[in-house]
């Protein structure tokens, strides 16, 4: 006779649920664009979900709102508007200046942004938030 190897039924559902939580953990997270912005406070945050028109409306809301400066010239867009390859300068009313980038990779689990509010400290963040 022949020794046959027998399936552990335990042992397949711990890899089964191993497996699983490892292809969930890949996909790319719900991160819709945050903008709250007001005459002295701002918080900024983009993702994948982020559209060129999201951008374009943000950067009009800052100057008007909280006379903050948004150039987003060197991001880059997929063809349905959505961000490839985000880069941002950012200049707050005092003459501070900081920038951030990322790609798409990084946009799907973590927002880019800004945070600016002079009633705390740091006064201002920018980078991954």
């Amino acid at each position: 006779m022949i020794p046959t190897k027998s399936s552990n039924p335990m042992k397949q559902i711990i890899t089964f649920s191993i497996l699983a939580f490892f292809l969930f953990s890949c996909q790319p997270k719900d991160l819709p664009t945050v903008s709250d912005i007001h005459k002295d406070f701002a918080e900024v945050k983009f993702s994948h979900m982020t559209t060129k028109d999201e951008l374009f409306r943000i950067k009009s809301d800052l100057r008007e709102t909280s006379n903050i400066e948004l150039d987003y010239s060197q991001t880059q867009f997929l063809d349905d508007g959505h961000i490839q390859t985000l880069k941002i300068g950012v200049r707050l009313p005092n003459g501070t200046r900081g920038s951030t980038s990322a790609d798409l990779m990084k946009l799907q689990f973590n927002y880019y942004g800004f945070l600016y509010n002079p009633k705390n400290a740091p006064t201002f963040k920018v980078g991954a938030l």
